[in-house]
């Protein structure tokens, strides 16, 4: 079956580009001899971009002008175009032509080989000032360290992706956050992306508006907001979203887990001879700035356990003037963080209801509190092993 392809070309204020860029993919189109459409998105252009892409009509029969009134922004034309279009596969390109569009029949051959979902490029050569670049690296780098990996080049405009998949995505964002979007959505839906090298040319007229400062503002607001949404949503398709009953049932142990440990916590703690040597040891460190680094020896002889827990001990020590109530303080308060951790890793592994159980049983285990009340060094074991365990299972 033949390939039929969408080609969405967003567009603002592009009147010195708009002549050539219709011209170079009609003629790309025509050679390939594909079942395809070409989608101008006119963005409320204020020059004549839009009286010119209209004189194409009656020589590119497949043309269609979406017209934006106000302005929608980069991702509110994509959606546009997404919206309009009606072919197999979506193409994105920008209408400054600074892509080789007869790449186009790379990007279809890569689909076809791999099956993928999305194909997206990878700007080579690349002609962008070098401060654009190093704009782009710091939002790749920001992205990554969120999400984790997504693309090598996320905003490279130039894709190809199976229009029957944009159902799946949530593409809330009107402006530069679409990319980012759209493979965050796609990834963490197990969806296959493939990418490729293309050439990217340097524009020869108009002006780029990627780099102003409001674009990026409202970027890195929308980027904080759409991974909480999209961590939402997944949650939701894979039946772990927290119910209203489950998060009052789990307030409600939380809170008795606090009182358990931290309720006339200055008259019940435990303050023995290993928790006076830590306090000690912390005291000199931040009076005499005698720094270790090596941490308390064991019953063993001859070996000892890291300083963590000195380095640890710091804040809590200082914050409370020198009294040993701050380390216990510090020492409740993880616990009570290991009973939440506990019913977290529980409803991923066991489901709701045993979750819940788990995290009561440890929130009132008499031994458990009784530890929780003590500065003694083990006793940041339980949080330490559950988050190296969890870990271990989301890497594995």
């Amino acid at each position: 079956m033949r390939t039929s392809l969408s080609v969405v070309i967003p567009a603002y204020n592009e009147q010195d580009n708009i002549s050539q860029c219709l011209t170079s993919v009609s003629s790309v189109l025509k050679k390939l001899k594909l079942d395809a459409e070409i989608i101008i998105v006119n963005d409320g252009s204020t020059d004549k971009t839009g009286d010119i892409a209209k004189k194409f009509i009656k020589t590119i029969p497949n043309l269609k002008i979406v017209t934006n009134r106000p302005n929608k922004g980069y991702g509110g034309s994509l959606k546009a175009g997404f919206a309009t279009a009606t072919k197999e596969f979506i193409v994105m390109t920008h209408a400054d032509n600074q892509f080789d569009f007869n790449q186009v029949q790379d990007f279809l051959s890569k689909q076809a080989e791999s099956n993928a979902d999305i194909v997206s490029g990878i700007r080579v050569a690349d002609s962008d000032p070098k401060y654009r670049q190093f704009l782009r690296w710091g939002w790749n780098t920001l992205v990554r360290a969120i999400f984790g990996y997504l693309a090598t080049d996320i905003d490279c405009g130039f894709k190809l992706i199976r229009r029957s998949i944009l159902k799946k995505l949530s593409l809330p964002s009107d402006g530069a956050m679409i990319d980012t979007q759209a493979f965050a959505a796609a990834r963490a839906r197990g969806l296959k992306i493939v990418e490729l090298p293309v050439t990217h040319l340097p524009r020869t007229a108009g002006q780029s508006t990627g780099s102003n400062p409001q674009v990026i503002i409202k970027a890195l607001k929308e980027l904080l907001f759409y991974w909480w949404q999209l961590k939402q949503e997944i949650l939701v398709e894979q039946g772990r979203a927290v119910f209203r009953w489950e998060a009052i049932i789990i307030l409600s142990i939380l809170i008795l887990a606090s009182f358990m440990r931290l309720w006339r916590i200055d008259q019940y703690m435990t303050f023995l001879g290993d928790e006076g040597r830590d306090v000690m040891v912390v005291r000199d460190m931040l009076l005499g700035r005698k720094f270790t680094l090596i941490g308390p020896g064991t019953s063993i002889g001859n070996m000892y356990l890291g300083p963590l827990y000195y380095y640890m001990m710091l804040l809590p020590l200082a914050v409370a003037y020198f009294s040993p109530v701050g380390p216990a303080i510090q020492i409740a308060i993880l616990g009570i963080t290991t009973v939440a951790f506990l019913w977290w890793i529980g409803r991923q592994w066991f489901g709701r209801v045993p979750a819940l159980l788990i995290s009561i049983l440890y929130s009132l285990t008499p031994t458990v509190i009784t530890y929780s009340h003590s500065s003694w060094n083990p006793n940041i074991m339980p949080f330490f092993a559950l988050l190296a365990i969890y870990g271990i299972w989301k890497v594995w």
